[in-house]
């Protein structure tokens, strides 16, 4: 079986653009499951603000579930924490495969079938991420895949989850994760009949409270996530100045420009001392 869990932090009607706009995201999911070629899966939502349950999925019967983020600090502070919701999932999931998508993204009706094809040669699809101005917009590399991907449940438990300590950052949560399954033996594929369309939406409701950059660096080449911060490592956060910098250098990016220049504030690191540390 597969397990899609679909996250989201937005309102009902997130969705740009005159034929979308009246369109809620769970009625552009709803329609990419309804005409989906494979139907051997299981449903998972993860939301932090709409009501629940919903009834766009009621056809699902018992295929769907749908449950709020474990609980954080982090949310408390309005802090955009996407792995936290990929965890809430994944610990709930019961199939073999897990498929994530992001909320205001729709897919073509073979995609499933292609993640269940492919897994069952050891290869995880990665879709082909497609901008709502039609650009195809491709990973990085096959260990910098992006958070729309599928991959294996038992190795990705066995890794750690989603690494939690990106809760308050703006991106790169998605390519540790990736790199960190990479390093394990999971291989990611990708392919033009594989495409998941990131279509127009209104910003998410979330606040940045911690740079990913010296986060990733932190972390980097870990096996297992969700590890405790060690005093060493909280300094980079709680020094007056952030010890990558160096002057108009960043260690962590290493290139010139400091991507977050506004240091941790007191509730944001009490955070990381109250769950991480």
């Amino acid at each position: 079986m597969l397990s899609v869990i679909h996250i989201t932090n937005r309102g009902l009607y997130p969705l740009v653009g005159d034929s979308l706009r009246h369109v809620s995201q769970y009625e552009l999911l709803s329609e990419c499951l309804r005409e989906q070629t494979f139907d051997d899966y299981e449903l998972i939502c993860v939301d932090q603000y709409n009501p629940l349950p919903r009834r766009e999925l009621a056809w699902l019967g018992d295929r769907v579930r749908l449950m709020r983020p474990k609980p954080s600090p982090w949310h408390d502070l309005g802090a955009f924490a996407p792995s936290i919701a990929r965890n809430t999932g994944l610990l709930s999931a019961r199939g073999d495969i897990v498929f994530s998508i992001d909320d205001c993204t729709s897919f073509g009706p073979t995609l499933l079938e292609q993640i269940a094809h492919s897994a069952m040669a050891g290869e995880y699809v990665v879709p082909v991420y497609i901008k709502a101005t039609g650009e195809r917009w491709g990973w990085k590399d096959r260990t910098h895949c992006g958070g729309i991907i599928s991959y294996p449940r038992a190795e990705a438990l066995a890794a750690g989850g989603w690494e939690e300590r990106f809760a308050g950052c703006y991106a790169l949560e998605d390519w540790e994760f990736s790199g960190r399954l990479a390093r394990r033996g999971v291989k990611f594929v990708q392919s033009d009949e594989a495409k998941a369309t990131l279509e127009k939406h209104t910003p998410r409701k979330a606040d940045y409270l911690r740079c990913p950059w010296a986060v990733s660096a932190l972390l980097d080449g870990q096996e297992v996530a969700n590890g405790k911060w060690t005093t060493a490592q909280l300094s980079v956060f709680t020094a007056a100045e952030c010890t990558f910098k160096q002057g108009d250098y960043c260690l962590a990016r290493e290139k010139a420009g400091c991507p977050c220049p506004e240091r941790p504030s007191h509730r944001a690191v009490s955070a990381m001392l109250e769950c991480e540390s």
